[in-house]
C-alpha cells in the first residue's frame, strides 16, 4: 500500500538549511534531509498532494510552473526538486529552473536520473501515470556552476544531485 515516507536521496554537497522549503513535485516522498520551519509540498496530482496533506504537510495542488509563475516562491529561502524535473519537457524543465533561479530561492536542489531513463506508470497504483512519464533527461553538465554530488540509484547511469551556490535574495 502506498504511503509517505521522506525521500530516501543522500544528502547532497552543498546544502543549506533554510527555514522555508518549497518542494516541487514532492509525491509521496517529500524531503527528508531536516525538518525546515516551514515546509510546503507543491503537488498537481490529488491523491498524492491529499496523502501529503492527511500526513501532516502544508499542500499547494498545482505544477511547477504554476508554483513558480506564482510568485509565491518568492517566501521561500530553498527550492527543492527531487526526482521530478525529468518529469517535465526539457523546454518546461528549463522555464522552471529560471524561475526559481532568478525570482526565487537563495538556493536551488535539483535531482534526477543522470541521462534520459524511460518510465511508464505509477508505481504507487494511484493514477499518477501521466505525470510519472519521463519527458527529459539531464546531465551534470546541465548545471555549470552547481554543486554535483553523484548517487546511486539502482539504475544504470545513477543520479545526482545539483545544488546551485547560495545567494542573497534580491529584493
Amino acid at each position: 500500500m502506498a504511503k509517505v515516507e521522506f525521500s530516501q536521496l543522500p544528502r547532497p554537497a552543498g546544502l543549506i538549511e533554510v527555514g522555508s522549503v518549497m518542494d516541487i513535485g514532492a509525491g509521496l516522498r517529500p524531503m527528508g534531509w531536516y525538518k525546515p520551519v516551514v515546509h510546503l509540498c507543491v503537488e498537481p496530482h490529488a491523491p498524492y498532494a491529499s496523502m501529503l496533506s492527511e500526513a501532516g504537510y502544508a499542500v499547494q495542488r498545482m505544477t511547477a510552473k504554476q508554483a513558480l509563475t506564482s510568485r509565491i516562491l518568492e517566501r521561500f529561502d530553498a527550492i527543492y526538486l527531487l526526482d521530478v524535473i525529468e518529469h517535465m519537457t526539457r523546454e518546461d524543465g528549463e522555464d522552471v529552473l529560471w524561475e526559481a533561479v532568478v525570482y526565487g530561492a537563495k538556493q536551488v536542489v535539483v535531482s534526477t536520473p543522470n541521462g534520459f531513463l524511460e518510465q511508464e506508470g505509477d508505481a504507487w497504483g494511484l493514477g499518477g501515470e501521466g505525470w510519472q512519464k519521463h519527458r527529459s533527461g539531464w546531465v551534470p553538465a546541465d548545471f555549470p556552476g552547481w554543486t554535483i554530488s553523484l548517487y546511486d540509484n539502482g539504475h544504470p547511469q545513477g543520479g545526482f544531485t545539483a545544488v546551485s551556490p547560495p545567494r542573497l535574495r534580491a529584493k
